[in-house]
């Protein structure tokens, strides 16, 4: 008869389920920004997306209470960030305060763009602006067609458009250290966000 213990150490073990850190992401618009999102799930990034989808385009303050609503069901773990996405646009700054101080809590993080999330698009063509007018038509410039939907970039573009928009903060904000970032047209760190999502893929 067989020795117990030996048989069960040849036995196969449960496999245990691997952690992959998470980012909740909220946006604002319902298309570009769920869309952009949706494609950086096309690279080998060692982490989890999860992309809460606003019913419609939303203020701030709405996207506020859907992140809040999302976490009080979904607790984060300890490697997890929450992210708000959102343009400063003509939207009040009560608006945008309220998210700033939520962003100041730990794991809590905020995506701002001035005046829209098309900033950062237009850096993956080495582009800014300052105006909501003029994004729109430069936009429509290298895409043609453009009606909220967007290409599928590839990951040199996105680690271009991260170093562009770094070189363009620091342009911006140079004389201008007592203005927080997000009052400045032309301006956005959602760059942070995606940096931090392909770099997860480097661990």
């Amino acid at each position: 008869m067989k020795n117990k213990s030996i048989s069960n150490k040849y036995k196969r073990q449960p496999a245990t389920k691997s952690y992959k850190r998470a980012f909740i992401i909220a946006p604002e618009g319902i298309v570009t920004e769920v869309q952009y999102f949706e494609n950086l799930k096309r690279f080998p990034i060692g982490c989890t997306l999860k992309i809460i989808k606003p019913i419609k385009h939303s203020s701030p303050e709405y996207i506020l209470k859907s992140m809040q609503n999302y976490l009080k069901e979904h607790p984060l773990r300890v490697e997890d960030e929450a992210w708000i996405v959102v343009d400063r646009d003509e939207w009040p700054e009560e608006h945008i305060h309220k998210i700033i101080k939520w962003s100041k809590e730990p794991q809590y993080n905020a995506a701002i763009s001035n005046p829209k999330f098309e900033i950062w698009i237009l850096s993956h063509f080495k582009q800014s602006v300052e105006s909501a007018k003029v994004c729109d038509n430069k936009i429509e410039k290298y895409i043609k067609g453009y009606n909220k939907s967007i290409p599928n970039f590839s990951l040199e573009e996105i680690l271009d458009a991260i170093s562009y928009c770094k070189q363009n903060y620091k342009n911006l904000t140079s004389s201008s250290q007592e203005i927080k970032f997000w009052k400045i047209p032309g301006t956005s760190n959602v760059y942070e966000l995606v940096e931090k999502i392909i770099k997860s893929g480097e661990n």
